[in-house]
């Protein structure tokens, strides 16, 4: 996925099934072995990227 002009390949969202039937949309990348960084955009949302904020971490 090509998110306007990030330099980091972005992978596509992925989703878990809740227990009450929704589902949570989601996105991992990055180090593995690096300090994690969770980012909520705010509500309502999707899993859509930021660029600025996917490069930085």
């Amino acid at each position: 996925m090509s998110v306007r002009g990030s330099t980091v390949a972005v992978p596509d969202a992925l989703a878990l099934a809740l227990a009450d039937g929704r589902s949570l949309e989601h996105r991992t990348g990055g180090d593995p072995d690096g300090f994690p960084f969770v980012y909520h955009s705010g509500t309502p949302s999707a899993a859509i990227v930021d660029p600025l904020v996917w490069d930085a971490a």
